[in-house]
């Protein structure tokens, strides 16, 4: 039941109408196949219960690798194979617009790795199934990683941990 307020608006509006979570503690690796952006294999889905609701998007990636490189991370709305970059910078130039980036460590270092995260209040307009993909753009075309490093040696060093990852999504009322 919406409480009404005197200056004529009701609790209906901001609240949250449902929330759903994807997790994972898999391994994530890929191969750049091009020099773009690809996709990590990671994503969440939700449904929204009215096309006027926004879907509040928290993205985090416990643990991002690239051979020691910097990468461009991305979320990627997919609605029925039409898909929109959210959240993204504006692209200039030649220059990517990405969701989240990770700065590189050197090729020296392939155990340290970096956690990101990206918060995006979405539009979507629609009461369709909405897939949100993590996509990432390695520099170099080298070999991306969710939740290892990627010199994965198997001992019992506080760098070798395994992460989790989530992707919080949350309808909230217009």
């Amino acid at each position: 039941m919406a409480i009404e307020y005197g200056d004529g608006t009701d609790s209906n509006t901001g609240r949250v109408v449902q929330v759903v979570t994807s997790f994972s503690g898999s391994v994530y690796s890929f191969s750049a196949s091009n020099s773009g952006w690809n996709d990590s294999g990671f994503s969440g889905q939700i449904t929204p219960k009215d096309n006027n609701n926004k879907i509040l998007v928290i993205c985090h990636l416990g643990k991002v690798h690239n051979n020691g490189n910097s990468s461009q991370w991305l979320i990627r709305r997919d609605i029925g194979g039409t898909t929109t970059d959210i959240g993204v910078g504006t692209s200039t130039g030649n220059r990517p617009a990405s969701t989240m980036s990770s700065y590189g460590t050197g090729g020296i270092n392939s155990d340290h790795a970096l956690s990101v995260h990206g918060t995006v209040l979405d539009n979507p307009t629609t009461t369709s199934a909405i897939t949100y993909k993590i996509y990432c753009w390695p520099e170099d075309n080298g070999t991306g990683y969710i939740n290892r490093q990627s010199n994965d040696a198997n001992n019992a060093h506080p760098y070798r941990a395994r992460t989790g990852s989530s992707i919080v999504m949350m309808e909230i009322a217009v």
